[in-house]
């Protein structure tokens, strides 16, 4: 698989492009290695910031945050997953497993709760029957404003590793010029 990437040429005034086309592994290496340096710290500034706006009442779920990078198999595309661990992986990890993500995230309607057969709801010696409506709970969007809230966070580090990138595309450039001169 062929990585790419175009230069567009600043003189000239016809705007042409050039593309640049490497099939070196070291190049196509050094690249996604950058790109998933990048969303790693991407992730860890989500995730500490994630476990800090977790309300104390969600129980274990602070301890089962984590975020998954890797670059897509079919595109070829890097990609950051951020979430909570569901109870396999929590267990994996030697965590207790927590519930309630997507209620505290989503919210829930206006439900009713049954007993399990033959049983009643309550506890601590308050009962209230065999039935009992829930009013709902109103979403938290703990997720979705973690990572809007560290948009400035994000693309800092997202101009860090292109500068980076650019850098090593350049070297990459330089070198591959190098070798066609030795050629001629």
């Amino acid at each position: 698989m062929a990585e790419s990437w175009t230069i567009k040429s600043e003189s000239g005034g016809s705007g042409s492009e050039i593309k640049y086309i490497s099939e070196s592994k070291e190049t196509i290496k050094v690249m996604r290695g950058l790109a998933l340096s990048a969303l790693g710290e991407v992730a860890k500034t989500i995730r500490n910031d994630l476990k800090k706006a977790t309300p104390s009442r969600a129980g274990n779920l602070r301890k089962t945050i984590a975020s998954w990078k890797f670059i897509g198999k079919q595109d070829g595309i890097p990609q950051l997953q951020i979430g909570f661990r569901g109870a396999e992986g929590a267990r994996k990890y030697h965590k207790k497993p927590a519930f309630g993500a997507h209620w505290l995230e989503f919210g829930s309607g206006v439900h009713q709760i049954h007993a399990r057969e033959g049983g009643v709801l309550g506890g601590n010696g308050y009962y209230f029957g065999t039935e009992a409506s829930h009013p709902g709970t109103k979403g938290t969007h703990l997720l979705r404003d973690t990572v809007y809230n560290n948009i400035e966070k994000i693309r800092a580090a997202e101009e860090k590793y292109l500068s980076e990138l650019t850098k090593t595309l350049e070297a990459a450039k330089q070198k591959a010029d190098e070798s066609e001169g030795v050629e001629e």
